[in-house]
């Protein structure tokens, strides 16, 4: 006999479309003991123990708990502070198969390590973004130097053709 494949699954538990499915919202949190967790995941362990077994979780439980990490693999979807003590939690509390086990890590690393070369790209052009506006305030600052130098020049001008006239004047008027 072939058991059902466990999945994860959210439902109206209240008012008019009570039972009905809906999108599952990997935001929730649940608060055990006066600490935030990760209601999806914690939800994703629970499902994964039940049923006929032994109450670990097993490699394909351990998918669905992956799944409610990490939801979608194209980086719009990070592994956070209360996702890591969500894990730390379950870790404690669940007892997994050791091939689970290795499942979940190797998940993890992998999406942590996606996650740090997209974290060190976005950095760099950043910095990359940085320099170039260091670049055009230096050039717009060049720019300004050697106009307000222009004009200083043009200042002094000046102000030498009014003393030369004033001078002049003074000349002719003894």
């Amino acid at each position: 006999m072939v058991l059902p494949m466990k999945k994860l699954v959210s439902r109206v538990t209240s008012g008019k479309g009570k039972g009905q499915y809906r999108k599952i919202d990997y935001g929730r949190v649940v608060t055990i003991k006066g600490k935030q967790y990760d209601r999806t995941i914690i939800k994703a362990a629970q499902i994964a123990v039940k049923g006929a077994g032994d109450g670990r979780i097993s490699e394909a439980d351990a998918k669905m708990i992956c799944k409610a990490i990490r939801p979608t693999e194209d980086g719009k979807s990070t592994y956070d502070k209360r996702e890591k003590d969500t894990m730390v939690y379950v870790r404690a509390n669940f007892k997994f198969t050791p091939a689970a086990d290795t499942a979940v890590r190797n998940f993890i690393s992998k999406m942590g390590g996606k996650q740090a070369a997209r974290t060190l790209a976005m950095k760099a052009s950043a910095m990359k973004a940085m320099k170039t506006m260091k670049a055009m305030k230096a050039t717009k600052v060049m720019k300004t130097m050697k106009a307000d130098k222009a004009m200083k020049e043009k200042t002094m001008k000046t102000m030498k053709a009014m003393k030369a006239m004033k001078a002049k004047k003074s000349v002719k008027g003894q």
